[in-house]
């Protein structure tokens, strides 16, 4: 039996039109006579206004936790490339999931590109202390700040 995922509208589902604020996320499955469909609700935190920085502060301590448990991983002694590579596999994918569905507004561009920053800055352990502009850091890192331009 073959699987097929399907997003699923507010719309459609009934069950959920009286929900006002959106923050758990539902698995319908559905049978049907040759397939099973899974159904993938995604509620996300976004208030009724269409402001969503209680979603983007979850996103990026979401993002935080997932770099901080793989420390050891980042800065460690692999290739900068490498490591490159596998934030934004895990970290920068984990803070930016449906971003495109966000009305951003300036504060929360700022917190997106100061966990950039602070990805980079961890990765090669530079403190606050140190007084190093971000300019400095994300040319040591051969980087631009790009996360904004991937939403």
């Amino acid at each position: 039996m073959t699987e097929n995922v399907r997003l699923a509208s507010f719309e459609r589902l009934h069950c959920f039109k009286n929900i006002h604020r959106h923050d758990v996320a539902k698995q319908i499955c559905e049978h049907t006579e040759r397939r099973t469909h899974i159904i993938l609700i995604a509620i996300f935190q976004i208030t009724e206004d269409g402001q969503c920085e209680k979603e983007n502060r979850s996103r990026i301590g979401m993002a935080k936790k997932i770099f901080q448990d793989k420390k050891k991983l980042f800065i460690g002694k692999m290739n900068l490339e490498l490591k490159k590579r596998i934030i934004k596999c895990l970290v920068r994918n984990v803070a930016l999931y449906a971003a495109e569905t966000w009305t951003l507004i300036q504060a929360d561009r700022d917190r997106i590109e100061a966990l950039e920053m602070w990805i980079w800055r961890r990765m090669e352990k530079i403190s606050w202390m140190h007084k190093v502009t971000n300019e400095d850091d994300l040319k040591k890192v051969n980087e631009s700040k790009n996360m904004l331009n991937v939403i």
